[in-house]
């Protein structure tokens, strides 16, 4: 099963069915990870967040993604800028989508391990929906921790 299955897979069992206005405030956490990152495993990590976070709001916005392309972008934030949820965004996903599988090739790394990777440790972990915010927040009891996977990108 491929990444991209997988993730629509794990939106399935989470009951992610709408989009939702927490993307923005989701990419921008992700984003500010990304320029904190201290190594290139935690940069790999926000990297692939964002993509997850770009492709799953694209599937709930129908929007369709060519999971082949990898190309210089405009800046993050400035893509972000343009997103407003009920418009046709599908050109700011496939940049964004774009630019960070082309950031993740140029560090070395293979994207489907990367995104196979980080699919498994995100389904590794429970939670619930906060109707709130609309955001699904993982649960971090010690119990729940002790069952979360680590993503390994080594190649």
């Amino acid at each position: 099963m491929t990444w991209q299955e997988q993730l629509t897979q794990w939106r399935f069992d989470r009951n992610l069915t709408e989009p939702t206005d927490a993307y923005i405030f989701m990419m921008n956490e992700e984003s500010e990870e990304a320029k904190a990152a201290e190594s290139t495993y935690e940069l790999i990590d926000a990297l692939a967040d964002l993509i997850v976070l770009t492709t799953n709001q694209a599937a709930l916005e129908q929007s369709t993604l060519d999971f082949t392309q990898r190309q210089v972008v405009e800046p993050l934030p400035e893509l972000l800028a343009q997103y407003q949820l009920g418009n046709d965004n599908s050109s700011i996903f496939q940049q964004i989508y774009a630019g960070c599988s082309l950031a993740i090739y140029q560090l070395g790394f293979a994207l489907d391990k990367v995104m196979l990777e980080t699919v498994k440790e995100i389904s590794s972990r429970t939670g619930a929906m906060d109707e709130s915010t609309g955001k699904w927040t993982k649960f971090t009891t010690p119990e729940a921790q002790a069952l979360w996977y680590k993503a390994d990108y080594s190649t």
